[in-house]
């Protein structure tokens, strides 16, 4: 494992970007001010970790994240929008922004989970980024197979 932590802070989804007039691409400051936030944060746990930031951009990366809504009964899956990719693309973004890694194309192996918190319980994201192990290296070939209609 090389950094794992909770932040709390309510996960929030990155937002389609807008276009201005000219037809330059910005994020709306809902989803700027999040990622920002996020990025303190993971930036705040990056500096109390024993590792060097940011991580190598040739090591293959593994992450997991699990995000906690504060709402219905807790530990139950959460399949209201917003949608984990949404969640996950916004906290990545904020942990390359942390410094932590250079760039997301580094993360090989995605885990992503979403759940409700419960009702008194604050909001969370849990998350572990750890190196991508691959057990056996040899892969097997997908049977082909072809469909007419």
């Amino acid at each position: 494992m090389i950094l794992s932590g909770t932040i709390k802070i309510r996960p929030t989804a990155k937002q389609r970007p807008k276009l201005t007039k000219s037809g330059r691409a910005y994020n709306p400051a809902k989803t700027r001010n999040a990622q920002r936030q996020q990025a303190f944060f993971f930036r705040l746990l990056s500096k109390q970790a024993d590792q060097q930031f940011p991580l190598p951009p040739k090591i293959p990366l593994e992450v997991h994240l699990k995000f906690y809504t504060k709402g219905r009964t807790a530990g139950e899956p959460k399949t209201t929008t917003p949608d984990t990719d949404n969640l996950c693309k916004l906290t990545v973004d904020a942990i390359v922004d942390a410094g932590i890694l250079r760039d997301d194309s580094q993360i090989t192996k995605w885990i992503l989970e979403d759940y409700w918190a419960g009702k008194d319980v604050d909001s969370r994201i849990e998350f572990t980024i750890s190196n991508h192990i691959i057990q056996n290296a040899t892969i097997e070939p997908i049977e082909e197979k072809r469909l007419a209609l």
